[in-house]
């Protein structure tokens, strides 16, 4: 089912000179949303082109019950209520005329005028903005010296942008194989891996799988649910079976070996391929796929990290465990200035760090500040040397 919400608008557009220029094109749009029924959600028109525009009139429809009126507002040119038929408002339709002298030119980025709706329409449906020729006839042109028509986009019945009423995800499943590790009898999947192109009508934000980890106790089939979110918090859940298979069962032979990366001058991430901890996995049947439980690493990640490498073939997924090391070896670049303090009433001042650095850097930002000496009384007259380590 489809919302279709009709905005018939037909421009009168006067440029004072009396001659248009040359590729001159206003294009009307708005940006497409994302929404959820109950929502009060604002529509801006924009209006790509509005140079020195003198005079339009146009008309608003739209299906109301997917969207309901609340009000027209943000005007880009002084509109006055004298400018406004609402006559039919209650019916999903609005008219809108205006004319001013000398012209007006509307940056691209400023909104034409915003509707206000409240979204009345059931999830998994959209309304489409679009121009149509209802409830306006061809309009008159009686301003301008002489009046010039300026050409405009989309043509009528063109989108200008589309309102998506969300629903839930589709979650979709498939069933997998798995053997468990040589190394330590376990084995672990990735909601991706029972994932079978899930969906949603907007944007799927991510998944999980449970249960995600298996055993000895575990060989043979097993339900997991693989559950779907999208951007909007709404969630869907499927079934898939994984068969477990005793360590060096049917499947391909996982093997791993630790490797380590750099962090330093520009580079404050590294992006690991699963060929990096790869030591020579071959397929029990068919072609081998490599993935990572991580495979982005940052300045979060300084040290050791533990990683597990899927191994897929055409019959099963195995797995073998990783180290990655990330090294930060780049030294914070510092430089520190001459201070002069005065002893307080009580013969004691403190400093900070602050008060002795002029400027501090490092490609994965500085952790701690130490001073060597922080107070000072009556006894340190005079130059003291201060070391800030950092």
């Amino acid at each position: 089912m489809r919302f279709i919400t009709l905005i018939s608008i037909t421009f009168l557009f006067s440029l004072l000179s009396g001659t248009m220029v040359s590729g001159q094109q206003v294009t009307l749009s708005t940006p497409d949303q994302c929404v959820q029924t109950g929502d009060t959600i604002t529509v801006d028109i924009f209006a790509d082109g509005f140079n020195s525009i003198t005079g339009f009139q146009f008309s608003l429809a739209w299906d109301t019950a997917g969207l309901n009126y609340i009000s027209i507002g943000n005007y880009g040119v002084p509109i006055a209520g004298n400018n406004l038929n609402l006559n039919f408002i209650n019916s999903g339709n609005i008219g809108l005329s205006w004319f001013g002298l000398p012209g007006v030119t509307l940056p691209a980025d400023d909104a034409l005028f915003t509707l206000t709706f409240a979204v009345t329409g059931m999830p998994g449906t959209v309304a489409d903005i679009i121009l149509g020729n209802f409830p306006v006839n061809p309009p008159e042109f009686n301003q301008g010296f002489p009046p010039v028509a300026l050409p405009f986009s989309p043509a009528a019945g063109g989108s200008l942008g589309t309102i998506v009423i969300d629903g839930p995800p589709t979650a979709v499943c498939r069933n997998i194989n798995i053997s468990l590790s040589e190394t330590d009898s376990t084995a672990i999947i990735l909601p991706s891996q029972v994932d079978s192109n899930s969906t949603d009508d907007c944007l799927l934000d991510f998944l999980t799988v449970n249960p995600s980890t298996f055993e000895f106790d575990d060989i043979g089939d097993n339900i997991v649910v693989l559950t779907a979110y999208d951007n909007t918090g709404n969630t869907s859940t499927c079934e898939a079976t994984v068969t477990v298979f005793q360590p060096g069962g049917p499947g391909p032979l996982a093997m791993c070996r630790d490797t380590s990366y750099e962090l330093g001058g520009a580079v404050t991430e590294v992006v690991v391929p699963p060929s990096a901890v790869d030591n020579g996995s071959t397929p029990y049947e068919g072609e081998l796929v490599l993935s990572l439980s991580q495979n982005i690493f940052d300045c979060s990640d300084v040290g050791e990290n533990t990683v597990t490498l899927f191994v897929s073939d055409d019959f099963a997924t195995s797995t073998c465990s990783a180290t990655i090391t990330i090294v930060d070896n780049e030294l914070p670049e510092l430089s520190c200035a001459t201070n002069t303090f005065e002893l307080n009433q009580s013969g004691m001042v403190s400093i900070t760090p602050e008060d002795i650095y002029v400027t501090v850097s490092d490609n994965c930002g500085i952790d701690t500040y130490t001073l060597s000496e922080s107070t000072f009384d009556c006894s340190d007259i005079g130059e003291n040397a201060v070391i800030l380590t950092v």
